[in-house]
């Protein structure tokens, strides 16, 4: 969590709220081995041992929970299992997509958007070589070449921590993405916050989802000339946004 602690924005909400932090499993100070692979239930469930634990230290506070990205979809998984665990849920950008197919074609392109120095030659020609399609990830990760690429490491270093998770969470990542439905079964007052110019988790997706859900207890903020990074882009008004709801 390391990286997020350090946002100017989160920084500033310290001054107004307790704020609880976890490394994620395999991440941080987590002694996680990420090769033994990492289950739906495992990441949804080491949520809630971290709610419970806030709310065990701190029990006249009001419990919010907060994730952005695969944090945001993370989020989304959280509600769909506990949906009255916390009180309130403020959901950044999450990774969420209308099919499969669309979820591996975008984050294969993630994988072919980094720099070759970071893989051998010969699996860097490979992985350009691949035309993005349905699975595609899924298929670079699994391939014998990318797990003898990864079984270098005893432990995730940076520039592979990411290509790390996405192995470890292969089997169900890519496979199942389609978390608007969640929306509508919400049951807590729930924020969203989306950058309408975001390149990875699309503004359309969801703004389609959050009106199909018809849901009153869900508010949907976009944001004008905001990428993928709602609390860096519009640093500001993503902290009025968060103040004014937690305050509700």
């Amino acid at each position: 969590m390391q990286p997020i602690m350090q946002l100017k924005a989160i920084q500033h909400l310290e001054e107004t709220f307790t704020l609880v932090y976890f490394d994620q499993r395999g991440t941080g100070k987590s002694y996680y081995d990420l090769r033994q692979g990492i289950s739906k239930e495992q990441v949804v469930d080491d949520v809630k041992v971290v709610v419970d634990f806030a709310k065990e230290t701190f029990p006249n506070k009001k419990i919010c929970l907060w994730g952005g990205s695969y944090g945001g979809l993370l989020g989304l998984m959280f509600l769909d299992r506990f949906p009255t665990a916390v009180e309130k849920a403020v959901i950044s950008s999450p990774a969420i997509y209308p099919s499969s197919e669309e979820m591996s074609t975008e984050q294969f392109k993630l994988f072919q958007g980094i720099e070759n120095s970071i893989f051998p030659t010969e699996l860097s020609k490979k992985l350009k070589a691949i035309t993005p399609s349905k699975e595609s990830a899924y298929r670079f990760l699994s391939a014998k070449e990318t797990q003898d690429f990864l079984n270098l490491y005893e432990m995730p270093v940076p520039y592979y921590e990411a290509l790390f998770h996405f192995n470890a969470m292969k089997d169900w990542f890519f496979m199942d993405c389609d978390y608007r439905k969640t929306l509508v079964a919400i049951q807590i007052p729930t924020l969203l916050l989306q950058g309408m110019d975001d390149p990875f988790c699309f503004a359309e997706t969801l703004i389609d989802a959050y009106q199909a859900s018809n849901n009153a207890l869900i508010t949907l903020i976009t944001y004008e000339n905001c990428g993928h990074a709602v609390f860096e882009d519009c640093e500001d008004e993503f902290v009025s946004a968060c103040e004014e709801f937690y305050q509700l």
